[in-house]
């Protein structure tokens, strides 16, 4: 399926990139095929989209990827689910009020994507010294590696692989995965699942702790309960969704 879906999708976005459409011709026509496609194999839009990305980072080698570029953008821009956070550029563009193409759409949305992990992962930082302050009522000093702590280890396929953490707790050996967007059950995800239990079976790590800012699907919370992984679900959608002067309980931690 994943095959199929990626030869009709990325066909049908080449044809049309050759064109002198605007990008939001683009997204408009690429939206009508692409519930056409989701009603004809019975998967969601999105769940169409995050198929062919993850395929083509997998297994293409095209250097510059002119499809991949589009499906990022259109996954950010034109969903609505990614418009929450987005710059004010692109939240015009995706309503048709200025006319952004593909590759100046691109640049906004790398530039915006490297931004938003930046931040988060200083958001990371503050919430790793609240819970080790108030939950593990620790007192010393905190020594972290950001981005640079790489173990091997066996993915969900049982090959041999490598586990990167966003942050890394050196002094306890906890590795930190932050997901500033909603996760669903995607390979990637359950990847990193298999990976992080693996880790903590062989004891290479002491615990795992996943800071999940925007929620993630209940098999998701199975699979990190079911593997004793720790996971902090911030629920901003829900704060987003408040009215103003409503009452923010800190978010509670969530172990088995």
């Amino acid at each position: 399926m994943k095959d199929e879906l990626e030869e009709i999708v990325s066909t049908e976005i080449s044809r049309f990139l050759l064109s002198d459409a605007s990008y939001n011709e683009m997204a408009d026509h690429f939206r009508k095929f692409l519930l056409g496609l989701s009603k004809q194999h019975d998967i969601s839009p999105v769940r169409i989209i995050d198929q062919v990305m993850f395929f083509r980072r997998q297994h293409k080698n095209f250097g510059d990827d002119p499809v991949l570029e589009f499906l990022n953008a259109y996954r950010i821009s034109a969903i609505s689910r990614r418009r929450k956070g987005t710059s004010q550029q692109i939240k015009e563009a995706s309503h048709g009020k200025i006319k952004l193409d593909p590759i100046t759409l691109n640049e906004i949305v790398l530039t915006q994507n490297r931004a938003r992990g930046k931040i988060y992962e200083n958001m990371g930082f503050v919430l790793v010294e609240y819970y080790l302050r108030n939950l593990r009522n620790y007192s010393g000093s905190i020594k972290i590696s950001a981005d640079r702590t790489t173990f091997d280890c066996i993915d969900s396929k049982g090959k041999p692989s490598k586990r990167r953490y966003d942050l890394f707790l050196l002094d306890f050996k906890i590795g930190i995965e932050i997901k500033s967007g909603r996760i669903s059950f995607q390979d990637n995800t359950k990847d990193q699942i298999c990976k992080d239990h693996y880790l903590l079976m062989q004891k290479v790590v002491s615990e795992v702790w996943w800071f999940l800012f925007y929620g993630a699907s209940q098999k998701v919370l199975t699979e990190l309960l079911a593997r004793n992984i720790n996971f902090i679900d911030l629920g901003l959608n829900d704060f987003e969704d408040m009215s103003q002067g409503s009452e923010l309980d800190i978010p509670r931690w969530k172990e088995d």
